[in-house]
């Protein structure tokens, strides 16, 4: 949500409805998406899962995370299946994507 303070709507604010539209449906699935999260976190430890800050971790464990996600979970990666999750979702129901 940082780069919308950067955007330019046009006289009419179309713009700013369809942003807010979008809005009202994303942070309800924000809010369970963090609800699931600490159901998930809450239990990690009865399976052996020790999860850890960045600065927890030791100079190895660092490098072997980084290698991981460069390899695994790039952020161009994860955000262009986000936008292919959003457009099926929303496609079918919506006109706004």
């Amino acid at each position: 949500m940082k780069r919308m303070a950067v955007l330019r709507f046009d006289e009419t604010g179309e713009e700013l409805v369809v942003v807010r539209q979008i809005r009202d449906k994303l942070i309800p699935m924000l809010r369970r998406q963090a609800e699931c999260y600490r159901g998930i976190v809450e239990h990690c430890p009865d399976h052996g899962i020790a999860l850890r800050r960045w600065d927890e971790l030791t100079p190895s464990q660092r490098e072997e995370a980084g290698r991981y996600f460069e390899s695994s979970v790039s952020p161009a990666h994860a955000f262009s299946s986000l936008i292919r999750s959003i457009r099926s979702r929303f496609s079918r129901t919506s006109p706004l994507l």
